[in-house]
């Protein structure tokens, strides 16, 4: 077998970010800071992103650090743009917060949010994906980050008392689009038996990256003559989701179904809402707005859980003494 690391420019990224954060440590932790960037590109390169917005996401706080220290546009271009080119440079600075504005106008703390936000909307897609990867690992990071209790929120019961009430009678199975999902698949699993009082099958799908290029599609597990619930955290682009449900429909399965928790990008959305291997796609609107999807048939198909109404009754149960644990199992959970 042979074994493939990352790329000699992105060694070269981790490298160059190691030495400028040497003495740094994350917030509320003595974990190196450099956990951090290693972090951002694992996410980045899991979602297929190429080499060099991988780079821009380990160099995303180096130039952040620059920028708060003076350092102007020349400047990084020479200490930066150089050795790793122009396009990572864009990248970061479209998601960096700025001192001061085009023209050399020093900007206010309010100022600063508003022109970043104002810059976001316009940034091109591999910004936005540094932007996405970097705050994603800093909110799995929060429990290091704040000495405070923080309690996990999980839409899952959600989903399974939809799938309980919106399923055909027969087989069942709960598929992972790739082994990093298996846990949650499993748990997920579990859950469904316990509410349907049914066998469900485990299956997961065989991804592999190289290079940049997902390929796989070996199914492992029996998804012949099941309705197969497609399980993942995130949808961004649809590919991975859509891979699977082609997969599992060639395997033999009678129905796919996705079911995911966060679905920022709408055209990730609209592609599974149009895929005909999937009968209907369940998300939550824990990204905070409904994702436009243009065709009255493709609507049809998504189904959308109020995750407000998860964190209405958390914030609820906290304030009351109540136990959160009835959340990980019911939905809706028990009122006495």
């Amino acid at each position: 077998m042979t074994a493939t690391g990352y790329s000699d420019v992105i060694n070269h990224a981790l490298a160059y970010a190691a030495k400028h954060h040497d003495r740094q440590v994350r917030k509320g932790t003595k974990l190196p800071y450099l956990t951090h960037p290693a972090n951002v590109a694992i996410i980045l390169t899991r979602y297929g992103r190429d080499d060099d917005t991988v780079v821009a996401g380990i160099l995303h706080d180096v130039v952040e650090d620059c920028v708060r220290d003076g350092y102007t546009r020349e400047m990084l271009e020479q200490r930066i743009g150089d050795k790793f080119g122009t396009k990572v440079l864009d990248a970061v600075f479209a998601v960096t917060y700025r001192k001061v504005d085009d023209e050399g106008v020093e900007l206010s703390g309010d100022d600063r949010k508003t022109d970043y936000l104002e810059r976001l909307a316009t940034a091109s897609e591999d910004a936005r994906w540094v932007c996405a990867a970097d705050k994603i690992h800093n909110a799995s990071s929060i429990d290091n980050a704040f000495r405070i209790p923080v309690d996990h929120l999980s839409a899952l019961p959600m989903m399974a008392a939809h799938f309980t009430q919106h399923l055909p009678t027969g087989k069942l199975a709960v598929a992972s689009p790739d082994i990093g999902g298996i846990k949650r698949a499993q748990l997920f699993r579990e859950l469904l038996e316990r509410k349907t009082g049914r066998e469900v099958e485990l299956v997961f799908v065989e991804k592999r990256r190289e290079n940049g290029v997902v390929s796989g599609g070996a199914i492992v597990g029996n998804a012949t003559g099941h309705a197969v619930i497609v399980l993942d955290d995130l949808c961004a682009s649809g590919a991975t989701l859509l891979r699977a449900a082609t997969a599992l429909r060639s395997a033999g399965a009678t129905s796919v179904h996705a079911a995911v928790t966060h679905a920022p990008i709408a055209t990730g959305l609209a592609t599974l809402a149009a895929a005909e291997d999937i009968a209907q796609v369940v998300i939550t609107d824990s990204v905070g707005c409904v994702p436009n999807l243009g065709a009255a048939a493709h609507r049809a198909k998504v189904k959308l859980l109020s995750a407000g109404e998860l964190l209405g009754c958390a914030m609820a149960r906290i304030v009351s003494g109540d136990s959160l644990a009835p959340l990980a199992e019911h939905w809706p959970p028990p009122t006495a």
